[in-house]
């Protein structure tokens, strides 16, 4: 009788082994599956901060150009404004030349006002293709407005 109710408590012991070991895997199995929603929410805040980040990298490197090309444009428009001023004294023979240097430097700068229009309005997919496209249009207007100044200027 001690044999069968010793090997009765060992069976019911082994039981309750088994029954805890498969608790315990399924406590851990709870807390692997709980941490990994942890982990994923993580990673969803993770992923949203960082498109949030690079929005506002975005928005800040479109702004700089942005404002850079908006000086420029200013410092130009001085310059031209400049050539304009001389026209009035300026002689008979050369004055037909600075208009039609003024007239085209005028189209340019429409153009180039016309794209930084579109650069403002741009999304994080067009601005640098339209940043690129503005680039050789101020390039070419400065390059025009200078040529006009020392020309005419003087």
């Amino acid at each position: 009788m001690y044999r069968t109710t010793a090997a009765m408590l060992l069976f019911a012991a082994a039981l309750s082994a088994t029954g805890c070991e498969k608790k315990d895997a399924e406590k851990a199995a709870a807390t692997v599956k709980e941490a990994a929603g942890e982990v994923a929410e993580k990673a969803g805040e993770t992923v949203e901060t960082v498109e949030e980040k690079a929005a506002e990298l975005y928005q800040e490197a479109r702004d700089a150009v942005v404002s850079g090309a908006e000086t420029t444009l200013e410092e130009l428009k001085l310059k031209a404004d400049e050539v304009r001023a001389k026209l009035e004294t300026m002689s008979a023979e050369l004055k037909p030349a600075a208009e039609a240097a003024l007239a085209e430097i005028d189209k340019q700068f429409d153009a180039v006002k016309a794209k930084l229009a579109e650069l403002k309005a741009a999304g994080a997919e067009t601005w640098q293709n339209l940043s690129a496209e503005l680039e050789p249009m101020l390039q070419e207007l400065g390059k025009a407005v200078v040529e006009a100044w020392e020309k005419f200027s003087k």
